[in-house]
């Protein structure tokens, strides 16, 4: 599943720990990427102005994974949710060396945590409307949807390598754009498979 945040307006208002004020960073383009479960959550990829950030989110919940039932089957006439939440809500043990959910972040042109992964604690929440699978057409071997996506959350950055972990930022998500399932079609059984969310 992708969730494709170009083209769309994410806004991050980041308040970093060294500083009192909020600055607000929009997200211009860049690519989230769902995994199956079992294996890395979320990875995503995403730039503004002045502002990088790329990793990947090790933990949550994903609705479209579950919304077909176990393995993600669904047939046509269908009604499916794409909406998704994804969550970190503690800190993986420094001693440990590992990080939940971490990225490589850059805030103008200079690398936070001294160039190291920042761990993301927090909820990200992509909403959709309802959609209705329809049948494919002659031929076809699969279908396309689209609906639209918002974004809401609050995300916080620590330095996960410390004996306490250091806050280093702050932000709250808010946007939106534009969500494209992809399914594949099995006329065997006239079902469909999860394939990707865009």
């Amino acid at each position: 599943m992708r969730k494709s945040l170009v083209g769309c307006a994410v806004l991050l208002c980041v308040a970093f720990a060294a500083s009192a004020t909020a600055d607000p960073v929009t997200v211009t383009s860049g690519t989230a990427t769902v995994f199956t479960p079992g294996s890395t959550f979320l990875s995503f990829d995403v730039a503004g102005d002045k502002f990088t950030a790329v990793g990947t989110w090790a933990l949550g919940t994903s609705d479209p994974i579950r919304v077909c039932g176990f393995g993600g089957i669904c047939t046509p006439g269908s009604t499916v949710t794409l909406s998704t939440t994804v969550m970190n809500d503690s800190l993986v043990p420094a001693s440990v060396g590992e990080v939940g959910a971490g990225a490589m972040i850059t805030a103008n042109g200079t690398p936070l945590n001294e160039g190291r992964l920042v761990e993301l604690l927090g909820a990200v929440n992509f909403t959709t409307s309802a959609v209705t699978l329809p049948l494919p057409g002659a031929g076809e071997t699969g279908i396309t949807v689209t609906a639209p996506f918002t974004l809401s959350g609050t995300v916080s950055g620590y330095n996960p390598f410390a004996r306490d972990p250091a806050l280093l930022f702050t932000t709250d998500v808010a946007g939106g754009g534009l969500a494209t399932l992809r399914m594949a079609f099995n006329p065997t059984n006239d079902s469909y498979t999860f394939g990707t969310l865009r």
